[in-house]
């Protein structure tokens, strides 16, 4: 859902990232991503609206689930949530969680036991 030049800068504050045209699926659909992330027990970052709603992708067990909430849609704007977000995050706060990020709050949803 992003721009690759987000996983870039990302990368450069020191994060682990894969961007998804990077290992081919890129128009995989928001299941298959999630279960990718899973397998690699990494965290996905979307902006897509699905996550989140249960009745189109219910969300089980899962390494966590960041959904970047922003207008404009642009890498500078994901970025200025994104970087001190997970500047103060710790991994472990996200299994099992959905945690949608905006300008205005932080929410964090328990989504499985």
């Amino acid at each position: 859902m992003f721009h690759l030049d987000l996983a870039a800068l990302l990368r450069a504050e020191g994060h682990t990232v894969t961007h998804a045209s990077e290992i081919s699926r890129a128009r995989a659909d928001d299941a298959e991503i999630l279960e990718l992330a899973g397998r690699e027990e990494a965290v996905l970052v979307t902006r897509d609206g699905d996550f989140g709603d249960w009745t189109v992708l219910p969300l089980h067990e899962h390494s966590g689930v960041i959904r970047v909430e922003t207008v404009p849609t642009t890498t500078e704007a994901a970025a200025a949530l994104l970087v001190p977000f997970l500047a103060n995050a710790k991994e472990k706060e996200f299994r099992n969680h959905l945690v949608i990020v905006s300008r205005s709050r932080i929410r964090r949803i328990r989504t499985a036991d």
